[in-house]
This record gives structure tokens, sequence and C-alpha cells, in this order.
């Protein structure tokens, strides 16, 4: 087994736990999420094709289709897709590593969304996640990335209800982030900060567009 190979098993692993945790303190985490993702959809197409990196359970891609896009999630997580797989139709969600998305095809997707799921991409490894965004859209496609502000990374301690998870977690200031977004190729639209999960940490929203490659 390479050191890769470890790294994405111990992904997994750290992620089915926060997942199940996560589902049974949040279980309609659509409804935290509406009017972000409301605006979200109201800077893309019609009939838009989605991904959602880190589908979780399905709510996200659940409510994209029911609005006429076309989309599909992809998750670590076999735990969680099996979730997802009781609102969203299991040839819509794709077991993968974020951090490996070259079986899907270049220029393929309108719009990309990323909630707290890059979260786990340790920093030095965000940049080629950043990438694969970046090679998955279309020229001029969106895309949405939330993530915890805050400072330093390492194995963090999250409680949820009576549950406690330890998970590698990244956190960022805005401006750090939005560095790392511009240098992988995008202009962002807008920022936002909010305060709809963790009440120790702020979401960080940033709503962004492909450049051209040769800009």
């Amino acid at each position: 087994m390479t050191e890769t190979d470890e790294a994405a098993l111990a992904r997994k692993a750290d992620h089915d736990d926060y997942g199940i945790a996560y589902i049974k303190t949040f279980p309609d985490d659509l409804s935290k999420f509406k009017g972000l993702l409301d605006d979200f959809l109201g800077r893309v197409p019609a009939k838009s094709r989605i991904l959602d990196i880190g589908c979780g359970n399905g709510s996200y891609v659940s409510y994209f289709l029911k609005q006429g896009h076309d989309a599909i999630g992809i998750d670590i997580s076999l735990t969680m897709l099996e979730e997802a797989k009781k609102v969203v139709p299991e040839e819509r969600l794709f077991l993968m590593d974020m951090h490996a998305m070259e079986e899907l095809g270049e220029g393929t997707f309108d719009c990309v969304l990323s909630i707290t799921s890059m979260l786990y991409a340790n920093k030095e490894y965000l940049p080629r996640v950043l990438k694969q965004v970046y090679r998955l859209l279309k020229p001029g496609g969106k895309f949405l990335l939330m993530m915890l502000e805050g400072e330093g990374d390492g194995l963090i301690k999250h409680s949820f209800g009576g549950s406690e998870v330890v998970t590698y977690t990244t956190y960022y200031h805005v401006d750090e982030l939005k560095e790392r977004v511009q240098s992988g190729g995008f202009s962002i639209e807008q920022e936002r900060l909010t305060n709809l999960v963790v009440s120790s940490h702020q979401e960080i929203s940033l709503f962004c567009s492909k450049n051209p490659e040769n800009a």
C-alpha cells in the first residue's frame, strides 16, 4: 500500500465518523444552507451540470435535481453515500476522493460546489484539489467554496450533540483563502461570512468563476 493509499484510507475513516455524528446532529442541513444555495443557483444557467464535492447525505444534490439541474455527488465515505441513496438515484452518486477526481471528464461541469468538504484537504494539497476543480469546469464555470475561518490546521475535536469526533481540519483567514483560490485560476465575485453551523468559527463562502486559461 502506498503512502497515498494510506492517507486516503485515513481520510475515509475520519469522514465516516464525522459524517455519522453530523447527520445525527443536523439531519436537515439543507435548511441551514438553502439561502446560500439559492444564491448560487441564481448565478448559473438553467439545467446546469453540477458537481457536489463531498455530497454527504445527498440533500444538496436532491435539491438541485428538483430545481431541474443535472447534478451528481461524490464522497469518500461509503456510509454517507448510503444515506444519500435514500434521496438521490444511485447512478448519480460516486465513491471518490476529492484528491483524485481524474476519472471525471475535463470541462464537463457548469458548476462545482464544496460546502466545507475541503476542510479535510491538507493546506499543502489544496492547490491540487483546486486545480482539479478548474479542470472539471467549463469556461466561465461557477465554483462555490465554503470553508471555516480560523487559524492553523491539524487533528481537531468536533462536538456534535453527544458525539465527539477527531478529524483533520484546516482553517483559513479570509485573505489567505482568497489568495489560494485566485492562484488556482478563479475570480472571486462575492465573499460572505456566516455563522450557520459552528458557533466557534464563521463560515467563509466564496462565489467564484473560472478564468480563461490565458488570463
